[in-house]
């Protein structure tokens, strides 16, 4: 939550609260330059609130020429970073350091139509860059970077050794010699398909079809190379597959899903990065083949998974510790087609919020509910809706203590929103449709918790916008500027770090053409709010 002001600011603050206005219009200023109807399509930032800079890709300069631009969230006119590239040419990707120093990319700038990898010096000047990735034979190609967490190295997969076959190297973000870290390769056929560092950066976990073609399992290995990878998984049938993973422990553990035993019978595993061996299973016995695993979320120590039951088309929530144990059953359904759509943990693990079907004045609809992981009776925690609404999405802000909720209304097609604390409370309103078909469906916490961004065509039909709110229900706003006709706001939205500025693409001056803007995303900001630069989650990988 935010820092309160001191003590003689409160009286002060009260009385300016109590006389303000109805929130002002949107505050927005462009980011972006160049050519009448060039393009910005993504955008990064270095995650530093002191010097605070934006990194986006646009044909500024030679229409279809997709170069890498900067600009200071401060101030001043956007440049560009990257190399001069031909028409249809374009920057495949690109992330900054954790650190904020450096960011990394990847262009075919050097030889068309062979994409590297190269970096540059976050705050450096323009065509201060370096190539990272050892030159490559022709038509072969770096396929994906990423810099790791302690901001000292960059992995990527590149086809170098054989044609179409991706393997996984590491190389100092100073430049120097690459390291492979996988195993070879028997021959063209095999791939590393993907691969993420652990939290802390000491090493990699990636995606290979190394026992059997096609048939893909999680290894992992030191980040610096040095010492070969160690198998993650047990063992495999020819047609299994792991299919996702969340890091546990602090990423000290991996749990993961495979079908190591039944073809397509996906049961739940985890294991110690740093030994593997195909750990422990955390599942329960499911009763028989036609019940399987199809959701699971991760936070800390704790596991919950969804089984359904194609036999009595239902649905059961269970909870586990990430190293095993008795699997504990929290919640179920049990008439055949009502199912527990949206689950979602609190960072801490202890609260599980879902959405379930729920009887009120002889009419069923999906509501909001929280339970705790240790077990125990599930609390409503949705309240007065109508015969034609439901609950249709869910999500927890980074600090655990709100969840927010998207209501549908089905008689009168339109969306709200509300926001309840976690620990359980009369829900607030945010946002309401003002018109039929509106719809919003895509959010965005600001860094500290406190606030939420929306988008969605919630005021004029068709017309997407974005919205800002208070989650305790206190104020909502528009944070995007007027829109001219045919514009949008697209879903490419980012809170800067130091949680008061929106950042947005749009063409909100002229149709089709899409442009960087930077919206207030703070309506009494006092100043000394200063959000987390990082909220590390267990995103689930797949290969």
């Amino acid at each position: 939550m935010s820092r309160s002001p001191g003590p003689g600011l409160l009286a002060p603050l009260a009385l300016l609260l109590l006389a303000a206005p109805a929130p002002a219009p949107a505050e927005w200023r462009r980011l972006s330059a160049g050519l009448p109807g060039s393009q910005v399509t993504t955008f990064g930032m270095n995650g530093r609130a002191t010097d605070p800079l934006v990194f986006f890709e646009q044909d500024a300069e030679i229409p279809g020429a997709f170069e890498l631009h900067r600009v200071d969230l401060r101030g001043g006119s956007p440049e560009r970073v990257s190399a001069v590239l031909p028409p249809g040419a374009e920057v495949d990707s690109y992330a900054s350091t954790l650190d904020g120093l450096w960011v990394v990319y990847l262009a075919p700038q050097l030889e068309a139509g062979q994409p590297e990898l190269f970096r540059i010096p976050a705050s450096g000047p323009p065509g201060s860059w370096l190539r990272l990735s050892e030159p490559l034979p022709a038509g072969r190609r770096v396929h994906l970077a990423w810099p790791s967490p302690a901001s000292d190295r960059v992995a990527y997969l590149a086809d170098r050794d054989f044609a179409g076959a991706p393997e996984l190297f590491v190389v100092p973000i100073g430049g120097g010699p690459a390291v492979k870290i996988n195993a070879p390769l028997p021959d063209a056929t095999r791939a590393v398909t993907d691969f993420w560092f652990t939290p802390d950066g000491s090493r990699l976990v990636y995606f290979q079809d190394e026992s059997f073609d096609e048939a893909f399992e999680l290894f992992a290995a030191p980040a610096g190379g040095g010492a070969p990878p160690v198998q993650l998984n047990g063992a495999f049938l020819a047609t299994s597959d792991v299919v996702g993973f969340a890091w546990a422990e602090g990423g000290e553990r991996i749990v993961y899903l495979a079908d190591p035993q039944v073809d397509e019978r996906f049961e739940l595993f985890s294991v110690p990065v740093a030994t593997g061996g195909g750990g422990v299973k955390l599942n329960h016995a499911l009763a028989h083949p036609q019940q399987a695993i199809n959701a699971v979320r991760v936070a800390g120590d704790v596991v919950v998974y969804r089984v359904y039951d194609s036999v009595d088309d239902t649905d059961s929530l269970w909870s586990v510790g990430a190293s095993g144990g008795t699997p504990l059953p929290l919640v179920s359904t049990t008439v055949a087609g009502e199912y527990l759509p949206f689950l979602e943990l609190t960072p801490d693990g202890a609260t599980l919020l879902f959405v379930a079907p729920y009887e009120e004045g002889g009419v069923t609809a999906p509501h909001l509910f929280r339970v705790s992981t240790g077990g125990g009776p599930a609390e409503r925690l949705s309240a007065g809706l109508s015969a034609d609404e439901e609950v249709n999405q869910l999500a927890v802000s980074p600090d655990g203590a709100f969840a927010l909720f998207r209501i549908y209304d089905a008689l009168l097609d339109r969306d709200r929103f509300e926001a309840v604390p976690v620990t359980g409370g009369p829900p607030q309103p945010l946002l309401a449709g003002s018109q039929s078909h509106s719809w919003g469906g895509h959010w965005w916490f600001s860094p500290d918790g406190d606030r939420v961004a929306i988008h969605g065509d919630l005021e004029s039909d068709g017309v997407d916008e974005l919205w800002i709110g208070e989650l305790d229900g206190s104020w909502t706003r528009k944070a995007s500027g007027p829109m001219a006709p045919g514009g949008d706001a697209t879903t490419w939205v980012r809170w800067a770090a130091d949680g008061r500025t929106l950042l947005y693409l749009a063409d909100q001056q002229s149709d089709g053409e899409v442009a960087l803007y930077a919206g207030d995303g703070c309506l009494f900001c006092s100043g000394f709010e200063w959000g987390s630069l990082v909220d590390w989650s267990s995103a689930v990988g797949s290969p």
